[in-house]
Order: structure tokens, then C-alpha cells, then sequence
């Protein structure tokens, strides 16, 4: 995967992880309104741990892009070593 694609994915996580922060305060605030009614709130936080759930396995695949984006080198100085390589020679006349 490029840098570019690499750096795409990672603002899209990034992206999706503010929105599941959102989602989990909002559940929260949920379970919390539903306690002061006294009503069950089993199925509200069983759904609130699988948001929890997502948030940490999509931490975990962001962590890994950085890591990949970190060990890629940039491209210019890949491609620059493999261009020079492959100069053509060109004559004026």
C-alpha cells in the first residue's frame, strides 16, 4: 500500500474513532437516563460494550497503519534511486 492510500486509511479511522467516541458518550448518557427512570439498561450496555469493542480493534488496525506508514519509505527517494539507475541518454544535434 503507498503512503497516500496508507495516509487516506488512517484519516478515515481517525474519522470513524471520533465518531465512535461520540456514539459511546451519547450510550452513556442513554444508560445514565435510563437508571434515574428506573428502567433496565441490560440491553443499552450490552450495546455500549460493543461499541467499546469496535472503538479498541479499530485503535489497534490505526496503530498498525502508523506503524506501516512509519517503516515506508517516502516514495521520491524509492523511485529517485530506481530513476537514476535508468537514465537515457540524450544527444543534442
Amino acid at each position: 500500500m503507498t503512503r497516500t492510500k496508507l495516509c487516506a486509511h488512517i484519516g478515515r479511522t481517525t474519522d470513524v474513532l471520533r465518531q465512535l467516541s461520540n456514539t459511546i458518550g451519547e450510550q452513556e448518557r442513554l444508560i445514565s437516563v435510563l437508571r434515574q427512570e428506573g428502567r433496565t439498561t441490560k440491553h443499552a450496555e450490552e450495546l455500549l460494550a460493543s461499541f467499546k469493542d469496535a472503538q479498541a480493534a479499530l485503535a489497534e488496525y490505526k496503530d498498525e497503519l502508523e506503524t506501516r506508514l512509519g517503516e515506508e519509505q517516502p516514495l521520491s527517494v524509492r523511485d529517485g534511486d530506481e530513476f537514476l539507475n535508468d537514465t537515457i541518454q540524450v544527444t543534442f544535434l
